[in-house]
C-alpha cells in the first residue's frame, strides 16, 4: 500500500496525514511501508489517534448508510 493509498483511506491528503500525525512525509512513509522498527511515544500516540479516526470514520458511514436505507424504505412505503 502507498502512503497516499493509506492517508486516502483516513480521507486526507498525504500532507494533512503528516500533519495530523506529527510526522514528516518520509516518517509516515517508512511507517506504511513498515520499515520503520524503533518504538516511540509519537508513533504510539498517531496510530491511536489513527485508529480513533478509523472509528469515527465508521460510524459516520453507518449514520449515512442508516440514512440511505431509511430513504429508500420510505420511498417505497409512499409508492405502494
Amino acid at each position: 500500500m502507498t502512503t497516499k493509498e493509506f492517508a486516502n483511506m483516513f480521507g486526507m491528503s498525504v500532507n494533512a496525514m503528516c500533519e495530523y500525525t506529527g510526522f514528516s512525509r518520509d516518517g509516515l512513509n517508512e511507517i506504511v511501508q513498515r520499515r520503520s522498527t524503533k518504538p516511540g511515544a509519537k508513533k504510539d500516540m498517531a496510530c491511536r489517534k489513527l485508529i480513533s479516526q478509523s472509528k469515527y470514520i465508521s460510524d459516520e458511514e453507518v449514520r449515512a448508510a442508516r440514512k440511505r436505507h431509511n430513504e429508500r424504505e420510505v420511498a417505497v412505503l409512499k409508492r405502494f
